[in-house]
């Protein structure tokens, strides 16, 4: 009995050690600038003349694009699901990237399951969320506005565009029976997803890649905005 508990004791030790090391070295990284390839220095350089947003919870962060500045010919696939892009309401659009097992069934976190989170921190499949969505409280602590240039935006939307995994039939493959709110759809996303390629890293991708600096490697939403702060990218709410 008492080897048990010694093992026990051990065993959360490790754990705790794990996830202690795992959070200080994204601190650490994410003070290292990945802004390093000259085209994205040059996209940074452009004249801002637009908004976009990132919204970031407690586990996970979204690219919110105002719905007037999506490509309409780019997403036209969105067209086909039952996302109301038509609605009079209709002010942002979101996307998100995440494991398939847990993003598809966690809409809260009492739907979160052991399997899930094993098969992402292990390695999953990954998918794209979007979202369709009214008016966003710009002042709201977990929303965080990013001016662009048209360039920048352009980027941004390739990007999001390349995200969606489009390998077998040529276009990008929707999931219609998955959902975890409303007027949410999901499709099966480009790479996969682990603890160390996790949604906050695609987001950091993405940053990088319109030429706002950002950290090497942001897994978690503290990290993210602490390098986007520390980089001065953003003030934070």
């Amino acid at each position: 009995m008492k080897k048990a508990i010694k093992g026990l004791a051990l065993l959360v030790a490790f754990l705790i050690l794990v996830v202690t090391g795992y959070i200080g070295t994204s601190f650490v990284t994410a003070r290292m600038s990945s802004l390093i390839h000259s085209e994205w220095v040059d996209l940074a350089n452009t004249e801002k003349t637009e908004t976009i947003y990132l919204i970031t919870g407690t586990l996970h962060a979204d690219f919110v694009i105002p719905a007037t500045l999506v490509d309409k010919a780019q997403f036209g696939f969105l067209n086909e699901t039952k996302l109301p892009l038509n609605h009079p309401n209709l002010r942002n659009v979101a996307f998100g990237w995440g494991s398939k097992a847990f993003y598809t069934t966690a809409g809260s976190y009492s739907d979160i399951t052991v399997s899930a989170v094993l098969k992402a921190v292990t390695g999953d499949q990954s998918v794209m969320r979007v979202v369709a969505f009214g008016d966003i409280d710009t002042a709201a602590p977990d929303v965080i506005s990013l001016a662009v240039s048209k360039e920048q935006l352009a980027a941004l939307l390739q990007f999001l565009h390349g995200s969606f995994d489009q390998s077998s039939s040529g276009k990008p493959q929707y999931l219609p029976q998955a959902s975890i709110g409303q007027n949410d759809v999901f499709y099966e996303g480009v790479g996969n997803f682990n603890i160390f390629h996790p949604c906050n890293q695609w987001v950091n991708s993405g940053l990088r890649k319109i030429g706002i600096e950002v950290g090497q490697w942001t897994p978690t939403t503290h990290s993210l905005r602490h390098s986007l702060e520390y980089f001065k990218s953003v003030k934070l709410n």
